[in-house]
C-alpha cells in the first residue's frame, strides 16, 4: 500500500548509533588495501556462487523506464544500449524476451568475467529470437578512456546503470562518469538506479565492515556505497542542486515484511531479491530535516569536487538531469514489531549537447 510516510520514532537516533557503531570497528588498513586492489575477484566469486541461484529479472524496469520498451518496439528506430554493471543480464534479458524492435542492439558488459560466462550461457544470448545482443568484460571505471568491445563514442542510446556506481571506490568516479558520457550520443540517456544514503543495509552493517565514510564491504567482499541527491546530481552535472521540473512525485510506500529482517540485505541488489517492485509513484525528492542524524554529514563526497572538468570532458554540465529522486520504503515487520526504512535513488540524464555545451562555456565566460 502506498501512504505519505513519516520516520519511525527514534529513526534519528536508529541512524546516529549504528554510524558511531561501525566508526567504532572501521575495516583494518591491510583488509582496506585488500578489498580496494582486486574487486574483481570478489565479483568473480559471488557469480560463481550464485550462478544458479540469482536475482529475479528486474521487470519493474519496464514501468520505471519506459525508455527500454519504447526502444524494443516494433516501429522503433535503430537503438543501441548498454547495460553496464550486466551481471547475469538481469535487465538485458528481459527487454530482449520482450523484443520487436529487429535494429535493437543490446551491450551487456560487467567487470566480472564470471559474469559474462553467466549472460553468453543464456539461452537467449544463444539464440535470439529479435534484434541482437553482445557481452564482453568492461571496466567502467578505466582510466585509459577504453569503451566496450565493439562500442564506439557517441554511438550508444541508452546506458543503464543499475547499482553500479555504489560498487565502485568513489575515486573511480569520475572516470565511470566520463566514459558513460564518451559513450552516449549528444541526447542520449542515462537510467540509474542505486542506494540511498541511510537505507536499512547500511545501518545494519555490523563491526569491520566500514572502509570509509558511507563506503562497506559485504561479507562476500563486494564494496558498496550509498549516495544522497546531491551526490548524484553533483557526479552528473557539476551541481548538487535537482531542478524542481526534474523532482519526482513525494508519495512513498509501505510493505509488510515477512521472515528475517537481515535477509539478503548484505547481497547485491536485495531490493530484487526480497522486496517488491517499485512503481513511478514512489520516488520523492527528500531533503534531511535541519539537526536530524541524516542532516549532519557533508552533502557531497570529497571525491566529487563541484565543477570539476572530467578527463577526456567538456567542462560541466555532461549532462541534464530529466528526473531524479529516492524512493524510500518503510517496511514494517510486524512479527518483531520494526519499522525499517529502504532508501534508493533513481534518476534519468541526458547528455548535454554540444551546442548546450558551447552556450554554457559562452555564459561561464
Amino acid at each position: 500500500m502506498e501512504d505519505h510516510v513519516p520516520p519511525p520514532e527514534g529513526h534519528d537516533d536508529v541512524i546516529l548509533k549504528a554510524l558511531e557503531r561501525q566508526k567504532l570497528a572501521p575495516v583494518s588498513d591491510a583488509n582496506k588495501e585488500k578489498y580496494n586492489t582486486r574487486p574483481a575477484k570478489y565479483w568473480d566469486q559471488f557469480y560463481r556462487w550464485n550462478e544458479t541461484n540469482f536475482f529475479k529479472d528486474r521487470k519493474w524496469l519496464h514501468n520505471e523506464f519506459p525508455e527500454l520498451v519504447h526502444a524494443s518496439s516494433q516501429n522503433a528506430p535503430a537503438t543501441r544500449i548498454v547495460e553496464v554493471g550486466c551481471g547475469t543480464g538481469a535487465t538485458s534479458f528481459p527487454l530482449l524476451s520482450i523484443n520487436e524492435n529487429p535494429r535493437l542492439d543490446l551491450v551487456a558488459t560487467d567487470y566480472s568475467s564470471k559474469a559474462v560466462e553467466c549472460v553468453k550461457a543464456n539461452p537467449l544470448f544463444t539464440s535470439t529470437p529479435v534484434g541482437s545482443i553482445k557481452a564482453s568484460v568492461w571496466d567502467l571505471a578505466s582510466s585509459d578512456g577504453v569503451l566496450p568491445e565493439g562500442v564506439e563514442e557517441n554511438s550508444v542510446d541508452i546506458v543503464v546503470m543499475i547499482f553500479v556506481l555504489s560498487a565502485l571506490h568513489p575515486k573511480e568516479w569520475m572516470n565511470a562518469v566520463a566514459n558513460v558520457y564518451k559513450m552516449l550520443k549528444p541526447g542520449g540517456r542515462l537510467l540509474m538506479r542505486d542506494y540511498g544514503r541511510y537505507d536499512l543495509a547500511q545501518l545494519r552493517f555490523k563491526e569491520d565492515r566500514l572502509l570509509e565514510e558511507h563506503l562497506y564491504v559485504r561479507g562476500d567482499g563486494t564494496r558498496v556505497y550509498f549516495f544522497t541527491l546531491d551526490e548524484v546530481a553533483t557526479l552528473f552535472t557539476g551541481k548538487p542542486h535537482v531542478p524542481p521540473a526534474a523532482a519526482l512525485s513525494t508519495t512513498e510506500a509501505v510493505e509488510e515484511m515477512t521472515g528475517s529482517s537481515d535477509s539478503g540485505l548484505h547481497s547485491p541488489n536485495p531490493d530484487d531479491a526480497n522486496f517488491s517492485a517499485p512503481s513511478s509513484a514512489v520516488l520523492s525528492t527528500h531533503s534531511p530535516k535541519p539537526g536530524s542524524a541524516e542532516s549532519h554529514d557533508p552533502d557531497v563526497h570529497r571525491w566529487i569536487p563541484k565543477d570539476a572538468q572530467y578527463p577526456g570532458c567538456p567542462p560541466h554540465p555532461l549532462f541534464d538531469i530529466e528526473q531524479l529522486g529516492v524512493d524510500r520504503r518503510l517496511i514494517v515487520n510486524r512479527k518483531r514489531q520494526l519499522k525499517m526504512y529502504r532508501v534508493w535513488i533513481q534518476g534519468k540524464f541526458v547528455k548535454v549537447t554540444s551546442a548546450a555545451i558551447d552556450r554554457a562555456m559562452f555564459l561561464g565566460a
